[in-house]
């Protein structure tokens, strides 16, 4: 039995400190994603995210199977793999929902952090575009649109034909 609980205290001290399903704090939460997202790590930044995030994740997804356009301008690990300096700060909690600032080359995002289950899990994004969470039905339309247009046949290959060289053209090299 104490073998159990020690087995399980270990685990949970290892999910913990490998920032694996969100944080004790909504600054942990923030930073474990920041650190999995520099590290291409995907499992992990999807199991710090919950709600419109967690929903973003399955929409992004979805683009890459279907080559959305732009679907790799979405991709936040790609975008933050080579960045040197990302500061983060807690900027207000209020009971089980706080914000978190994130700089990234001087343009700072805002992380809406729930605690959920005892941990923070990102939940939300604000921008100066708005909420990630309103810009979703958009972008659920706009993938169904997508998946809807009519296929456009494949272009047969053109093979230019043999033209013989003229008369003069000896000689220029070609």
């Amino acid at each position: 039995m104490k073998r159990t609980i020690v087995i399980a205290l270990l685990l949970g001290l290892f999910l913990f400190m490998t920032g694996c399903g969100g944080g004790a704090t909504p600054k942990g939460a923030v930073d474990g994603f920041m650190t999995a997202a520099q590290a291409g790590d995907m499992a992990k930044m999807k199991s710090s995210c919950t709600g419109a995030m967690l929903e973003f994740w399955g929409l992004l997804e979805e683009m890459k199977e279907i080559e959305f356009p732009g679907a790799d301008m979405m991709d936040i690990a790609a975008e933050l793999k080579d960045v040197e300096k990302i500061t983060t700060v807690e900027k207000e909690v209020t009971g089980d929902t706080a914000k978190v600032d994130v700089t990234v080359d001087e343009e700072t995002t805002t992380y809406i952090v729930v605690k959920t289950g005892g941990n923070w899990l990102i939940s939300d994004i604000e921008t100066d575009g708005g909420l990630l969470s309103e810009m979703l039905p958009e972008l659920k339309e706009a993938i169904e649109e997508w998946k809807n247009q009519p296929e456009i046949p494949e272009m047969p290959e053109f093979v230019m034909p043999d033209i013989p060289d003229m008369p003069g053209d000896e000689g220029d090299g070609e």
